[in-house]
């Protein structure tokens, strides 16, 4: 998402295969899950409008450093140039390099203000689950960042990708991404109280992620391990 997009979803996946992504070369970026901008770099990050996504229950599961994984595969969260990102109720697994990082001055301030926020979620990642990447490490670092997602913003760090009660996230031939009963993806309420997340747009939860236990709106068309 980048350009000055303005919008909101509700419900949405996004998985990796270990073992398949573009190759980043010398000159590439690496593959996230989530990559967004306000600009593609060339001009002012602060550019109007700016790009403002509201997103709600999204499950984002990364390769969790299984056999195989390729060197390309990068961070769960990217938020970057200038960007003004609501991700709320919402897992972010096994993210590579890093789970949430967020670059440049301008980004940083966005998170720290609360125009930007990763809120009310389940995080996990392979090293570095929290980084800051700017050069003014006085609005933002990364232990600032750390304290601001997992206190006001009401986010959860897991040690296991496992801890969120996933059914098997892992399996890309095959996942099963409803929630167990009693983990914390069920157990935890969706909270739509900040950012534009009480607008009526939104269905008012009480689960995080994509699905709930009983129904996986995948089975009978997406097609898995192509």
């Amino acid at each position: 998402m980048d350009d000055g997009f303005h919008g909101k979803v509700q419900y949405g996946l996004s998985i990796k295969d270990p073992a398949f992504t573009d190759s980043k070369g010398t000159t590439g970026d690496l593959s996230n899950n989530f990559e967004i901008d306000n600009t593609n770099g060339k001009i002012p990050f602060s550019t109007t409008p700016m790009t403002t996504p509201i997103l709600s229950n999204f499950t984002a599961i990364g390769p969790n450093d299984a056999a195989g994984t390729s060197t390309d595969f990068g961070y769960g969260m990217r938020f970057r140039r200038g960007s003004k990102v609501t991700l709320a109720n919402s897992i972010v697994l096994g993210s590579q390099k890093g789970g949430l990082i967020i670059e440049d001055d301008q980004t940083q301030t966005n998170y720290k203000s609360g125009d930007s926020r990763f809120y009310n979620s389940l995080i996990q990642a392979v090293t570095k689950p929290f980084l800051v990447l700017g050069k003014d490490s006085t609005i933002l670092n990364t232990a600032a960042l750390t304290n601001l997602t997992l206190g006001s913003n009401l986010s959860q760090l897991l040690s296991s990708a496992t801890d969120a009660g996933l059914n098997d996230p892992f399996n890309n031939q095959a996942p099963n991404l409803k929630p167990k009963d009693g983990s914390k993806a069920l157990t935890t309420a969706g909270k739509f109280d900040v950012n534009g997340l009480d607008n009526g747009f939104f269905d008012k939860t009480t689960f995080i992620g994509a699905m709930d236990a009983s129904n996986d709106w995948t089975s009978g068309w997406a097609v898995w391990g192509k």
